[in-house]
């Protein structure tokens, strides 16, 4: 089964990938990173153009019109160097909100493949690796072995004393109920 298939269509239409400028391009992973200097600005005119030659309905002017404020920043630009397009992540993705407030949103993967199908084939390049984390299974036999290291000769500390001597006043001091 191909990455993008899915009976309702709802995993592609999650996948995001955003536009990041300088200064905050330099916090993305080289592994998330699509498209990269000049080859954003090549991206963006045939995208643009591309938009142009398909007509005119209210959709493809809304993408127009995004497409156009992100245009208005690269003007801006005298430097591509550090700007970059992300690779595409799921919204339900922890990285999602960190990659998310760092750069503009760019387009989506549907909308992405829509308009570049040739890139369809080689589907594993253009989305982010997911990173889960990683949870910590705790053995109960290490615990024993971490119990041996910290104190072999089972010596009590002065502040294992102190603690045991504020529990007995505390036992001590409060009353006992029949």
């Amino acid at each position: 089964m191909n990455l993008f298939e899915e009976k309702d269509g709802s995993y592609v239409s999650r996948m995001q990938s955003f536009i990041i400028f300088e200064p905050a391009s330099i916090r993305v992973n080289d592994e998330d990173i699509l498209f990269r200097g000049e080859e954003i600005v090549k991206f963006y005119e045939d995208f643009m153009d591309k938009i142009e030659a398909s007509g005119n309905d209210i959709q493809e002017q809304i993408l127009s019109n995004r497409l156009s404020k992100i245009g208005h920043m690269l003007d801006l630009i005298q430097n591509f160097e550090d700007v970059i397009v992300s690779k595409f992540f799921d919204r339900i993705w922890r990285r999602y909100a960190y990659i998310s407030h760092l750069g503009e949103s760019f387009i989506d993967l549907k909308t992405f493949l829509t308009y570049f199908p040739e890139y369809d084939k080689q589907d594993s390049n253009l989305v982010a690796n997911r990173f889960d984390t990683v949870v910590k299974t705790i053995d109960t036999g290490s615990d024993d072995e971490d119990e041996e290291e910290d104190g072999e000769n089972n010596e009590e500390t002065s502040d294992d004393a102190s603690l045991d001597e504020s529990f007995e006043e505390e036992k001590e001091s409060s009353p006992e109920e029949n």
